[in-house]
């Protein structure tokens, strides 16, 4: 069977254990404090370089969609450490995947993001109309794709700010220029940084069944994340909507995965919680379906 780890940077407050001949990292995050929830406003087009553009096409050739190639934006932040704070400097410069509490991942384009944005298309998720968020949006992709579907409003979250105005953006202004020129770009997108436990605080009336849709891929890789997440995704859809949660099986070491997550809903009895997709090749994936029960 094919395992998984993060590539986690280890400190003093780690643990490391050994699981299947992997080394992984438990780390102690709670020990830090949870960073604080911010708006970021998108006041401009970004200046994006063409030669830091990639492309990616999805169900075999149906769907392609443009990103910036982040190893462009890896090194203009390491260069210019002035624009991000110097945890996320050593997060790169230390090649870390994913530092609980500090960084969590958003300069990586994850195959579970991609795998959500498949299972979108495959099934043909209508979104007329509908206001979104992606939680954990890194790249964005899958928040993008429900945009150019036609979503009314698409909202656009991660942990890292940096990850927000130099990935995440500059990504909706590629596929999305029609949606993002003048007026527009508050109507139809906003995009916040920081903790989801602090959400509320920026979220307008709280974010309180807010959403019809909220997408969210490779963020249940603990039990605490598990936790906050659930815990937002509650707060955020409407008494019809659904949540997509794309992620591993098991995230070995660490806690996490798709199983120890259905549990927590199951246990919580407030969401249905169903396996939409099974991915077997490489590590095992699933994409979750939560919506209210009856």
């Amino acid at each position: 069977m094919t395992t998984f780890r993060f590539n986690f940077n280890i400190s003093s407050a780690d643990e490391e254990v050994q699981d299947e001949g992997k080394t992984v990292v438990q780390s102690q995050s709670s020990e830090l404090p949870s960073k604080d929830a911010i708006e970021i406003t998108c006041d401009k087009s970004p200046d994006i370089d063409p030669h830091h553009i990639e492309k990616m096409t999805f169900c075999h050739g149906s769907k392609t969609m443009q990103y910036i190639n982040v190893k462009h934006v890896e090194a203009y932040l390491t260069a210019n450490q002035e624009c991000a704070s110097s945890d996320l400097v050593t997060a790169i410069e230390n090649n870390s995947d994913l530092i609980p509490s500090v960084y969590e991942g958003g300069l990586k384009i994850w195959e579970c993001s991609i795998d959500l944005v498949e299972f979108l298309q495959e099934q043909l998720i209508n979104f007329d109309n509908k206001n979104v968020i992606e939680l954990g949006c890194g790249a964005g992709l899958p928040g993008i794709f429900a945009l150019t579907k036609g979503a009314d409003k698409v909202d656009f979250q991660d942990y890292n700010e940096e990850v927000i105005r130099y990935v995440t953006i500059p990504n909706v202004f590629l596929n999305c220029k029609n949606k993002m020129s003048g007026q527009n770009r508050k109507t139809n997108c906003q995009f916040y940084a920081g903790d989801w436990s602090k959400m509320q605080n920026v979220l307008q009336d709280g974010g309180d069944h807010r959403y019809d849709v909220v997408l969210t891929s490779e963020t249940i890789y603990s039990p605490e994340s598990q936790e906050k997440l659930y815990k937002l995704i509650k707060r955020l859809l409407k008494a019809n909507g659904v949540a997509y949660v794309a992620a591993k099986t098991i995230y070995f070491g660490v806690g996490g995965g798709t199983r120890a997550f259905e549990a927590l809903v199951n246990e919580d009895n407030h969401f249905q919680c169903e396996v939409s997709k099974r991915v077997t090749r490489g590590v095992n994936r699933e994409i979750l379906r939560l919506h209210r029960c009856i």
